[in-house]
């Protein structure tokens, strides 16, 4: 198994999904060594090579690998960073037949801290009618929204995918978000989406979304989003962050114990 950024694959399966689309998904901003370098961290003597030994008991069975294990992350910026052709009209034959072999089983969408400031209205409709808006707010670049909800939901059922959707708890509403499940229901069936995921990272103190928030008020989103979903579909799995990731851009104070009481709806 390989681990690269938020890609995890199974052995032998040509792990590219064609490597220049990994290495623009991944990318500095997005688990690079240029993102997470901490001074607390990065001292030269912690980062000294040194021989590691890894046995493989190949006869043990501890139990089964969850299918949602093989996932990627799909951000909707400039095209999906390759996903859509865009003078073709169609999705990437390349990418889909190498994400089918690889056996990915969950795709997340629209990709990171870009969730919170995506509107899923944009990315419906026809393509030719469909808006250019900036990545985040305040962002110089834009792109427009080819690949959207129906897009997606192509390229998962293709693979023999699930979707995660992030929601944009950021700069979106509750009833943006309960807009976006009547629509996958009602246009793709509830089925495909395995989680509706409540934000990204909003714990990031500068997060490129300019949308971080105290946990006390992540909490209350949280809730109110999750019932907006579930108007629309009962019985939507819904996901919320639960812990810190630790770097030099990750210095909000999260505690736990304050959210958790909140959740009963997670």
């Amino acid at each position: 198994m390989i681990f690269t950024g938020f890609f995890i694959f199974r052995r032998a399966a040509l792990l590219a999904v064609s490597s220049a689309w990994i290495l623009s998904l991944v990318g500095p901003g997005c688990g690079s060594r240029a993102a997470y370098a901490d001074p607390e961290f990065d001292r030269p003597e912690q980062s000294s090579p040194f021989p590691v030994r890894v046995t493989l008991q190949s006869e043990r069975r501890l139990g089964e690998v969850p299918r949602g294990l093989f996932r990627m992350n799909v951000e909707w910026i400039r095209n999906a960073n390759g996903l859509w052709e865009v003078e073709a009209g169609r999705l990437n034959e390349t990418i889909v037949e190498l994400s089918r072999q690889a056996g990915i089983t969950l795709v997340r969408f629209p990709g990171g801290v870009w969730s919170d400031a995506y509107h899923s209205r944009d990315g419906v409709g026809p393509q030719e009618q469909r808006p250019s808006t900036s990545h985040v707010p305040g962002d110089a670049e834009q792109s427009r929204h080819v690949v959207g909800t129906d897009e997606i939901a192509e390229f998962a059922r293709r693979i023999g995918a699930r979707l995660v959707l992030t929601v944009n708890a950021g700069h979106g509403t509750a009833e943006e978000a309960g807009a976006w499940a009547a629509y996958v229901r009602d246009r793709h069936g509830s089925d495909l989406v395995s989680l509706w995921e409540i934000g990204n990272e909003l714990y990031m103190k500068d997060d490129l979304a300019g949308a971080s928030i105290p946990p006390a008020e992540y909490a209350e989103r949280v809730r109110a989003f999750a019932q907006a979903i579930r108007r629309e579909i009962p019985e939507a799995r819904i996901a919320a962050i639960g812990l810190k990731n630790f770097g030099r851009l990750r210095s909000m104070r999260w505690p736990v114990s304050v959210t958790m009481d909140r959740w009963s709806c997670c």
